[in-house]
């Protein structure tokens, strides 16, 4: 249902940043595992939108992180960061959107 719709982007719009902070910050550090993780649940909710950008970014730094390969993480969040920047508007519309339409 739409609604269903609306409350998965809701939730995943409110729940990202912080994990995104998380990441930023466990980025080219010693806690891999933690790192690992977090990226590996970003991974799966962005997946589950057919963010796909999102979810590959986030399949690098599980990779690296698994294999404790510090460089390259943090330009790797910051890429994250970036592409999040892109999508919030565009799920923020797609949202109103469904918000907007007639239920079936």
């Amino acid at each position: 249902s739409n609604e269903a719709a609306v409350e998965l982007i809701e939730n995943w719009l409110e729940d990202t940043p912080a994990r995104l902070e998380e990441i930023m910050r466990l980025a080219g550090g010693s806690d891999q595992v933690l790192l690992r993780r977090a990226a590996h649940s970003l991974k799966g909710s962005s997946s589950l939108f057919g963010l796909n950008r999102i979810s590959e970014l986030c399949r690098e730094i599980e990779r690296l992180a698994e294999l404790h390969i510090t460089p390259g993480q943090t330009p790797l969040a910051t890429d994250l960061h970036s592409v999040f920047d892109l999508v919030e508007p565009v799920l923020k519309t797609e949202m109103a959107r469904l918000k907007g339409a007639p239920s079936p």
